[in-house]
């Protein structure tokens, strides 16, 4: 595959129906390629031959859909996120570098040449890992990836009609929303995996749980029985069953192995750091105080596509400043509130998850699996 052909490629194969939940309603008979192609050779007339192919039997829905960028957050990264679109497509991999020449100008070394996290040789994959896993260094590489999915994305003329958050994925909507430059996200993700990497040594912890709140309450109440007070709270409320803990090791540990023995799937997250709890509290001096050296260098950050967020759980119009960075930090996740909120406004989506796995995708089509026009991709897991 040549690198000019490598964008397309990608949003072909990405955008075809991975099975019949895929699509739905009125999009059955479109394939989800066809439509986005037709998109941006609309909007990109550069592009236009390069997206050319494949447009055979596309048919325009009378509610068009509105392209919405989903951006994940953490736990969900692996070392080799990235690494073949990095190898195979041009607009990914300018975008990583010029976001790596940020990042080496704020950390003083280069995430790529330090890490090896797109260059390393496949045979040393599983020994580069190493220390790898500190917020400090997976939260600016997660929005590396999504700014340059992004930008990739925009190469072959895909550009979102919407944006939505998702705990540490509201760094990369700070520049997908048009409220500011890529260079101003990497900051934001730098400074926060900088002062949330103090938590790693406090001792917690975050699961994901198929659990109704009335359900995690009574988890919580349990543990709180047997262990006594300590910090354990929801972290994030994904959809009217599913929803993330946060807390104490300890606490968290034990909330997954009540769910089981209630016969609820749980599972830790791979994460050290018990976002969206009390616990954030303790390194609120210095998260506030990076934020606010970042937003008073610049301009008023106003959207400039409309964002629904997870931190208000609503549709978002205001400037993003270091209040809503920090309660994005130390709130809960609100991901279905925003979710339905934006449902009942359109009368058709199509998702595109932005990040290394798909733990969105099933978030979205669980919400959507009824309602005509809705559909759901995710592109780096057909790399």
């Amino acid at each position: 595959m040549s690198e000019i052909d490598a964008m397309p490629e990608l949003v072909r194969i990405a955008a075809q129906p991975s099975g019949a939940d895929s699509c739905n309603g009125s999009l059955d008979d479109v394939l989800l390629f066809d439509f986005l192609m037709q998109r941006g050779e609309s909007q990109s007339p550069i592009h236009a031959e390069c997206l050319n192919t494949h447009l055979s039997r596309a048919l325009v829905p009378e509610a068009v859909p509105a392209i919405t960028f989903v951006f994940s957050g953490e736990g969900m990264q692996y070392f080799a996120v990235g690494r073949e679109l990095f190898r195979t497509c041009l607009p990914f991999r300018e975008s990583i570098m010029e976001l790596d020449q940020v990042y080496a100008s704020v950390v003083g070394t280069s995430l790529v040449q330090s890490s090896g996290l797109f260059e390393c040789p496949t045979d040393d994959l599983t020994d580069a890992v190493g220390d790898l896993r500190s917020i400090a260094v997976t939260l600016p590489a997660l929005t590396m990836v999504q700014l340059a999915l992004v930008d990739a994305m925009a190469a072959s003329g895909i550009h979102p009609d919407v944006v939505v958050g998702y705990s540490a994925g509201e760094a990369a909507v700070l520049s997908a929303s048009g409220a500011a430059s890529n260079v101003v996200a990497l900051k934001l993700a730098i400074a926060q995996g900088r002062a949330l990497s103090h938590l790693e040594e406090a001792r917690g912890a975050m699961a994901e749980v198929s659990c109704t709140p009335d359900q995690a309450r009574a988890i919580i109440s349990e543990v709180r029985g047997e262990l006594g007070v300590g910090v354990l709270e929801v972290a994030c409320y994904n959809t009217p069953g599913a929803l993330s803990l946060s807390g104490y090791e300890d606490h968290v540990e034990l909330a997954v192995a009540k769910a089981y023995e209630a016969g609820i799937f749980a599972r830790r997250l791979d994460t050290r750091v018990p976002l969206h709890s009390p616990m954030v509290e303790w390194c609120r001096a210095e998260l506030r105080h990076l934020l606010s050296d970042i937003f008073s260098e610049h301009e008023e950050c106003i959207p400039k596509v409309p964002v629904y967020s997870s931190v208000t759980g609503a549709l978002f119009r205001d400037p993003f400043d270091t209040d809503y960075y920090w309660d994005g930090a130390v709130q809960p996740v609100l991901f279905q509130d925003a979710i339905e909120e934006m449902i009942l406004r359109y009368q058709g989506v199509i998702f595109i998850e932005i990040g290394p796995r798909s733990v969105l995708t099933s978030y979205l089509r669980s919400m959507t699996a009824d309602i005509e026009n809705f559909s759901v991709i995710s592109p780096l897991d057909h790399i």
